[in-house]
């Protein structure tokens, strides 16, 4: 009687295979992971939380704080004594940040200086519009009333 061999892969081709697979889309994904619009969305949705978090922990602490915005990035900031010290690390973009509040540009800010978003104990906070560009071009956007949850404009 002849033994029949069944046809197929054994597990250590798969795994094999697998393994040739993940480096390869690895690769791929190092090439096409520096995508602006990808990173201007995700910056954006970091600042949202970092405006969320501020919020509420400025009416929780009752303390007044604020978000400093410079050619690098952004910090938080809270209120010692009359003047303003870090509350947090800065946080670099690699992106273009321009700021408006009421449609009027706002300069960016030199460390050591005041927020230019202040967030209040009474959960009120200076009404903006926060654009992340590329070139010259702009990606997306925050705007807020002040009041109310700010809002993405793509």
């Amino acid at each position: 009687m002849k033994k029949r061999r069944c046809n197929g892969f054994t597990l250590l081709e798969l795994l094999l295979v697998m393994v040739v697979l993940g480096i390869v889309m690895g690769m791929a994904g190092f090439t096409f992971g520096r995508d602006p619009q990808r990173v201007a969305n995700q910056e954006a949705s970091l600042f949202l939380q970092l405006l969320q978090h501020a919020r509420h922990q400025a009416v929780l602490e009752g303390v007044t704080l604020g978000i400093r915005i410079d050619a690098q990035g952004y910090q938080l900031l809270k209120t010692v004594e009359h003047s303003w010290e870090a509350a947090g690390k800065q946080r670099e973009t690699g992106l273009d940040i321009r700021m408006e509040i009421e449609g009027v540009p706002v300069p960016l800010a030199q460390p050591g200086l005041a927020p230019q978003l202040v967030i209040y104990p009474y959960d009120e906070y200076t009404p903006f519009s926060l654009h992340f560009e590329a070139d010259s071009a702009r990606l997306v956007s925050l705007s807020s009333d002040g009041l109310n949850d700010p809002q993405f404009v793509r």
